[in-house]
């Protein structure tokens, strides 16, 4: 069996939004990824411990690289309010 196209799960989680957020940035760093799950915990949230939670599917040779995304600190991109200017 090939391995270098295996699915693994990254990370899970219970809110459709966190999921999505980590979706985004994964693929904003070119890793291909994919949400498991979504629909039936969004729609039915009970069903949340049935199914594992929203699954961060990725590739497992990108394992390495969407770990160092996943712990690294982007607080400093985040504009404070003094550079905010009102027109």
């Amino acid at each position: 069996m090939e391995t270098k196209n295996k699915l693994v799960p990254f990370q899970v989680f219970s809110d459709a939004i966190q999921a999505h957020m980590l979706f985004n940035k994964l693929d904003s760093e070119g890793i291909e990824c994919y949400l498991y799950d979504e629909n039936i915990v969004s729609i039915n949230p009970f069903l949340d411990a049935a199914v594992g939670g929203i699954k961060v599917m990725i590739k497992e040779e990108d394992l390495e690289k969407a770990t160092l995304i996943y712990n690294s600190d982007y607080s400093s991109d985040i504009p404070n309010d003094a550079e905010f200017t009102k027109e």
